[in-house]
């Protein structure tokens, strides 16, 4: 890939390069060798694995419109079409390696090659694919994948989920169409995702029986809105759940400011109820 010109302005702005594996990719843990263009070391991934009989891999990307700040070949590409203000402001985007510099220019790498170059990303992609898939045959176990850790594209359109049955794909999304579509892929689930103004939709998730992953302020309650809720923060495999359920994910780092709602604080509505 050449390197993006910098827009008049922008001048301090780092170009970035594809040059195969990114060093984020280097140092993975020993369950899948080193891939180009899925991760198998995220610590969102990989915990509890085996003895959920599962290994896996995901895409990072960058989320809704970061990537347009490393190049001029894109113009107002967003990978978080349903994102809020709130998703926005807290993404964990910059959380754990995502906090260091060489984590998002890997990402700007992959997403711009995914934009510009969509054919040499999906034959990487697919290499990666089969990688993960035999290395599941080898050890006897099941392979998932994850395409969107920090990204909410729509792959049920590029037909890749479809060319990989025996892979179980999984993600969580902000578009109520998607997480309740009869028509995806048998081996791809959906978790809708709640977030500042999408409570009516969260309602309508649930009783179609579609799982909603919720982010709580302080500890987890039982249930929620009625429903049970399950610790999401014990593995990343959410096509595991019983549904209806919510998947209970805990707030990991300081709020970035943004919609007080984003985050479910349940302590507080319950202290206020007993007032």
């Amino acid at each position: 890939m050449t390197s993006p010109s910098h827009k008049e302005g922008a001048r301090n702005r780092e170009p970035v390069k594809y040059n195969g594996a990114s060093s984020s990719n280097q140092s993975q843990n020993a369950t899948i060798k080193s891939m180009i263009i899925l991760t198998v070391g995220n610590p969102k991934l990989k915990k509890n694995l085996v003895s959920l009989g599962y290994i896996n891999a995901g895409l990072s990307l960058l989320p809704a419109k970061l990537v347009n700040n490393y190049t001029d070949e894109l113009s107002g590409v967003n990978l978080c079409p349903w994102s809020t203000e709130g998703c926005r402001i807290n993404c964990c985007n910059k959380t754990g390696r995502g906090k260091y510099k060489q984590s998002q220019m890997a990402r700007a790498r992959r997403t711009i090659m995914y934009k510009t170059e969509p054919d040499r990303f999906f034959a990487l992609l697919e290499e990666d694919l089969l990688t993960l898939q035999a290395q599941a045959v080898k050890r006897e176990v099941k392979a998932a994948c994850r395409l969107n850790i920090y990204s909410d594209v729509s792959w049920e359109n590029h037909g890749i989920i479809q060319k990989y049955p025996s892979i179980q794909f999984y993600d969580y999304t902000k578009s109520i169409r998607r997480a309740m579509s009869k028509d995806m892929p048998s081996n791809y689930h959906l978790t809708f995702s709640r977030s500042e103004d999408n409570v009516i939709d969260c309602w309508r998730a649930l009783s179609e029986g579609v799982n909603v992953a919720v982010v709580f302020k302080n500890t987890l309650p039982s249930s929620w809105m009625g429903v049970k809720v399950v610790n999401g923060m014990n593995h990343d495999l959410i096509f595991l759940h019983e549904s209806p359920r919510i998947i209970g994910l805990k707030k990991l780092h300081a709020s970035g400011g943004g919609s007080s709602n984003f985050f479910v604080d349940h302590e507080r509505a319950m202290a206020e109820l007993t007032v």
